[in-house]
């Protein structure tokens, strides 16, 4: 069953089973509605309807989530966003809900639950799908004692949430160069108003929030990204045969800020020299006038045997691949803080990243450094970037070469490099360090 489906079935069976509880409840006699008993009858009437086994995963889903949310508490945490579906920001939400205690509650302010949101409803966590509904969302709040909204990257009804007596954080992922029409940077401006602390996940973000926006940076604590370690971490041994494939990827979602052409431009140089690499480009291609254009150059320069789009897979898969690569390159033009640096460095895969985000912080002396294609991101427009991430003869192109060449011509030392950046990571940058973070912030909010 696909994921729509699946969620189609859920909200039906929430719909269907509160309307049974609510007749079963009116009709049953003193001794059962204190027992409860109304509720089996209510999983038994919707046996009707569903499949036993998705009757079987809603009853398992409640009995998980009553354990995980049971016990008093003085107050609780909800954490607001526009979408919870595929992406970096999707990825930290999830690892910061799926791993915070006591449990946070989401609120999703579209009309999906989206691939993140179904992945933590099923895992037992309340979701709610608000659908831009202030008197449900209002109503979830009291219900459920919320006296703090952590929000990232929605504005949604701040000032309502404060008008709530709720305390609001709010988390910036990135440099929002794409906000840059005055109208819009002002209502943002006016609702940042509202918010008593930002976290940001970089220092480079932190700055440009603050540049950008007029926040002090008094009220703004940087918290990196934590990784959630994999227990099915495979143990391999990385090496490369003389005569062996080496392979370069790329992951992250095929559009000009990611600047994969800068990768695909490079690699047409690299190849020449060193013919038996090819480069993996993985993300989302939803892009399409960049796809084109990608797919147009590699057409062109006879490299559709050596270069490979591969479009979103899952995150098991996405691992496997890591296996296999002997080289990770990050050419974006901007990151806040990349999860692809902590999964490669996890893996070990020697890395080669441009200057975004907390790259320097995460990779130190275990990866390669490259310039970017600009000298200030604080100065620059959107269309800028587009145009730059559009284009094959980016001012960095030679020394990504030169770093290609670097890491294929001295692989043994790179591996070792990438294997005391994997210890670097494992214990600085798990997620739980996230999290630590995040509750120390929370409780000096709340006091």
């Amino acid at each position: 069953m696909n994921l729509e489906k699946e969620e189609l079935m859920h909200y039906r069976f929430e719909r269907d089973f509160n309307d049974a509880l609510f007749v079963f409840s009116e009709k049953s006699p003193k001794v059962i509605k204190k027992l409860r008993f109304y509720y089996i009858m209510a999983f038994a009437e919707m046996l009707k309807w569903f499949p036993v086994s998705f009757v079987y995963t809603e009853i398992k889903l409640r009995i998980i989530r009553n354990f995980r949310y049971h016990g008093k508490k003085s107050y609780a945490i909800g954490v607001l966003i526009d979408k919870l579906d595929k992406g970096g920001m999707e990825e930290v939400v999830y690892n910061l809900v799926s791993n915070f205690n006591p449990p946070l509650y989401t609120f999703i302010v579209g009309n999906k639950l989206g691939e993140k949101g179904w992945l933590l409803t099923k895992e037992g966590f309340y979701v709610y799908v608000i659908d831009d509904n202030w008197e449900e969302f209002t109503q979830l709040v009291k219900k459920n004692n919320i006296k703090l909204i952590n929000s990232h990257f929605s504005i949604w009804n701040l000032n309502k949430i404060k008008e709530l007596g709720c305390k609001i954080v709010y988390t910036i992922h990135s440099q929002y160069t794409w906000i840059e029409y005055p109208p819009l940077v002002t209502q943002r401006i006016n609702a940042y108003e509202y918010v008593d602390w930002f976290i940001a996940v970089s220092d480079l973000t932190k700055e440009y929030f603050s540049f950008k926006f007029k926040t002090d940076e008094s009220k703004i604590t940087v918290i990196e990204n934590g990784f959630k370690m994999h227990s099915f971490y495979y143990k391999k041994k990385r090496s490369r045969q003389k005569e062996g494939e080496f392979i370069f990827v790329n992951v992250g979602t095929i559009s000009p800020l990611k600047n994969q052409l800068l990768s695909v431009s490079a690699f047409k140089e690299f190849v020449k020299k060193h013919k038996n690499s090819k480069l993996y480009l993985i993300g989302d291609t939803s892009d399409v006038e960049y796809m084109n254009l990608l797919k147009n150059y590699i057409k062109r320069n006879h490299l559709s045997k050596k270069i490979f789009i591969k479009s979103y897979v899952l995150k098991k898969d996405l691992f496997k691949f890591y296996l296999k690569s002997n080289c990770m390159i990050l050419s974006s033009l901007q990151e806040g803080a990349p999860n692809v640096l902590l999964e490669a460095l996890y893996f070990g895969i020697p890395t080669i990243s441009t200057d975004v985000g907390n790259a320097k912080n995460l990779l130190q002396d275990s990866g390669i450094i490259i310039s970017n294609s600009y000298e200030n991101l604080n100065f620059i427009t959107i269309d800028k970037l587009i145009k730059i991430g559009s284009s094959v003869n980016q001012r960095n192109k030679q020394e990504l070469i030169r770093a290609m060449s670097n890491v294929y011509e001295n692989y043994d030392f790179w591996l070792s490099k990438a294997k005391q950046g994997r210890t670097f990571i494992k214990s600085l940058y798990n997620v739980n360090v996230m999290i630590d973070g995040y509750k120390v912030l929370f409780n000096k909010i709340c006091k």
